[in-house]
């Protein structure tokens, strides 16, 4: 039997709220590995950040194309031109980007994360769902893939995984 608690999160999640905002915090990230950006390509990587955060996205993309242009392999920039391209609805350009981005920081939860959603949002669930169990079984406590999992898991009209997936989430928001 499971909890009225427990019934009403799977019935949000089948009801179809509940997608989280592609704009989430980021993930605790792995070392640098190794990769050092010049100073000149951070500051267009700032102003681009700064654009998404004014909801400038022409602004954005035009920093990023500068820098991916000096620097086609800059993680930076091609995490957050996926994280834009996750905002305005393209999530095939997205998927491109943050594979660059993760063939270059594998560790990358943030970039694996945003790759899930693009994923998703080409009904691409086996895909996402690999990048989701390789994000629960790096960071045990990024919640948001726990959720997401859950999602899938109930949307197979697999219940019972569904509420394991966010009773692990719940868990986790507690610790």
């Amino acid at each position: 039997m499971h909890t009225l608690g427990q019934m009403a999160l799977l019935a949000v999640v089948l009801g179809g709220i509940g997608y989280i905002a592609v704009r989430v915090q980021r993930a605790p990230e792995s070392a640098d590995h190794g990769v050092k950006e010049s100073a000149d390509l951070r500051s267009p990587i700032k102003t681009a950040r700064d654009a998404v955060a004014r909801g400038d996205f022409s602004e954005a993309l035009a920093n990023l194309t500068y820098v991916l242009n000096s620097d086609p392999l800059n993680a930076d920039a091609r995490s957050l031109r996926g994280e834009i391209h996750l905002h305005q609805n393209n999530p095939s350009a997205a998927q491109k980007d943050l594979d660059v981005a993760l063939d270059v920081h594998p560790g990358s939860v943030t970039n694996r994360w945003l790759r899930s959603l693009a994923l998703t949002a080409q009904n691409m669930r086996d895909a996402a769902a690999k990048d989701l169990d390789i994000i629960i079984a790096s960071q045990p406590k990024f919640m948001p893939a726990f959720l997401e999992r859950g999602k899938f898991f109930a949307l197979e009209s697999r219940n019972s995984e569904a509420l394991t997936a966010y009773n692990g989430e719940i868990g986790r928001a507690h610790v």
